[in-house]
């Protein structure tokens, strides 16, 4: 029986971390964002990728409180970074980027969940890798 609470605890320990990770990401995309507008003076697209992200994201976790599924919210998060961290990567310089790290730590968030979900972001990442370096050839 002490197992089963232990895994109770690892398993609330774990939605804890996802929430309070998105809350935070959520609200420096947004910070990030807004400082981009108003003291760098961009406006392109790259503010309104990280402001959007950063709302879409908040949304995403107060639907968690809803829908109760951990692992719904964690993917959603996760494509929602993925997407977003492409936007920037494309927009600010491609494979020379140096937001291109982003995709990394998508990667290692999922291994920090399970191996398997590691595992698919691992090679998602690695294919758009290769699609923004494919992008980066001059014509």
């Amino acid at each position: 029986m002490p197992d089963s609470h232990i895994e109770q605890e690892y398993i609330r320990e774990k939605i804890k971390l996802v929430l309070k990770v998105n809350y935070i990401t959520s609200i420096l995309a947004i910070a990030m964002g807004v400082a981009c507008l108003v003291l760098l003076d961009i406006t392109r697209v790259i503010p309104h990728v990280l402001i959007l992200y950063g709302v879409a994201n908040l949304i995403n976790t107060f639907l968690y409180k809803t829908t109760k599924n951990i692992s719904l919210t964690y993917h959603v998060s996760s494509l929602l970074a993925l997407i977003s961290a492409l936007l920037v990567t494309l927009y600010s310089g491609g494979i020379n980027s140096s937001f291109i790290f982003m995709l990394a730590l998508v990667v290692f968030a999922g291994y920090v969940n399970t191996h398997k979900h590691g595992r698919v972001y691992l090679y998602f990442t690695f294919a758009i890798i290769l699609f923004v370096f494919s992008q980066s050839f001059p014509s």
